[in-house]
């Protein structure tokens, strides 16, 4: 889950983590430019990360990027400014 839709500074992300990993957070336009990059550590079970500092960004669709250290499968998410 990322909230709040639409954003203004900052995208929170809701996420379960298998294990004790990091997850790297991606947000790219959609030409697929990386515009924002922020590695979290996360534990097993329910996490909270954060991606700040996006006050800057132009109203527009982007795509939120999941990347798990691990195994675990990358996401994607379609985000509003």
């Amino acid at each position: 889950m990322v909230h709040p839709i639409p954003f203004t500074n900052r995208l929170t992300v809701t996420y379960v983590a298998e294990m004790d990993e990091n997850i790297t957070l991606e947000l790219l336009d959609m030409s697929g430019r990386v515009i924002a990059r922020s590695e979290k550590p996360v534990t097993k079970g329910l996490n909270n990360a954060v991606l700040e500092n996006l006050e800057s960004l132009s109203s527009s669709q982007y795509l939120l990027r999941i990347v798990p250290s691990g195994d675990g499968e990358t996401q994607v998410i379609r985000v509003n400014k």
